[in-house]
């Protein structure tokens, strides 16, 4: 099965993250917004998987 779009979007992640951490002092922070977006790929991936079926 292929999975248009997911490999780009999951590489993007750094680019989107970037400028969000680098505001941040907090290691915390960053783990927070690290975590947050990894749930949301996550999820939109396992979304796409459940209705592709």
């Amino acid at each position: 099965m292929k999975w248009p779009g997911r490999k780009e979007r999951i590489l993007a992640v750094p680019d989107k993250l970037a400028p969000e951490v680098t505001a941040f002092t907090d290691e915390r922070q960053v783990r927070d917004a690290m975590k947050r977006e990894m749930h949301a790929l996550l999820k939109a991936i396992h979304s796409d998987i459940q209705y592709a079926r």
